[in-house]
């Protein structure tokens, strides 16, 4: 989104400077997430109380109600139409109201691509090549706030790889809400395999990393792959939610300890 703005020209100045527009990319997954958000929606609007705040992400998406209450509010998105943006902030500076739109998520079919227009200073490229989330677990959102898996066609993981690598990173590690799921929504069998090849093969690549996978969804093919290319770091996240067969069953997770423990 970043980069979107500054194709149309916008300087990106720190938060903390008196801004024209301020875009607020809210979380939702715990209710601290919520109120941190309320607090810098409130924090940008006394910074300069003529300034379009525009609001995204999570905590837009499933509490949209709540957000247009705060004051100040200028544009509310969900976690769709974030690639247009910048017309609804330039239509909120011409126009009263609140300007955006939130759909209905559940409904999403399609990853969201968003092309690499600008690159933050940093070592390391965050590359999302998945969004979205079908496990439903039961003290989880979301799946309401990011709706089922959407998946980044190989061909564009590859395209924003060579773009990030051309920007000189060394690192991309490759992140979703459920990555592990990368691929179901799309035709043939594709996987998470067939993404981490894709960005393997762009020519000057230093290192690659996974986010965060489920443990059931590891495969031969994966550590395979781990194995057979030294740029492949041999580090996984893997979370185990509980140490107990009963809460996993009570949290709707879909292993027990004695799969993890033979993992």
């Amino acid at each position: 989104m970043e980069g979107l703005f500054k194709q149309r020209g916008y300087e990106v100045v720190p938060f903390d400077a008196c801004a024209d527009v301020y875009v607020i990319n809210t979380c939702s997954v715990t209710s601290l997430g919520d109120r941190k958000s309320r607090q810098i929606i409130r924090r940008a609007h006394r910074e300069n109380p003529q300034a379009i705040v525009a609001v995204c992400g999570c905590y837009a998406q499933v509490a949209p109600e709540e957000i247009r209450a705060i004051e100040g509010v200028r544009v509310v998105l969900g976690t769709k139409e974030r690639a247009h943006i910048v017309d609804y902030v330039e239509k909120a500076m011409h126009e009263d109201g609140i300007q955006g739109t939130i759909t209905d998520i559940m409904q999403a079919k399609t990853f969201e691509d968003i092309p690499l227009y600008d690159s933050p200073e940093r070592t390391r490229a965050f590359l999302k090549i998945e969004d979205g989330c079908q496990n439903f677990c039961s003290y989880c959102i979301i799946p309401y706030a990011r709706g089922p898996v959407k998946s980044r066609q190989p061909e564009h993981v590859r395209r924003e790889a060579e773009k990030l690598v051309a920007r000189g990173f060394k690192e991309i590690v490759l992140t979703g809400i459920h990555l592990g799921a990368y691929g179901r929504d799309l035709p043939g069998s594709i996987t998470l395999a067939d993404a981490c090849r894709e960005v393997l093969s762009v020519p000057g690549l230093k290192r690659l990393r996974l986010g965060s996978l489920e443990s059931i969804e590891l495969s031969p093919e994966l550590f395979a792959l781990i194995r057979a290319d030294e740029r492949f770091c041999a580090h996984l996240h893997l979370p185990l939610q509980a140490g107990s067969d009963k809460v996993l069953k009570d949290m709707n997770r879909h292993y027990d300890t004695a799969e993890f423990a033979r993992l």
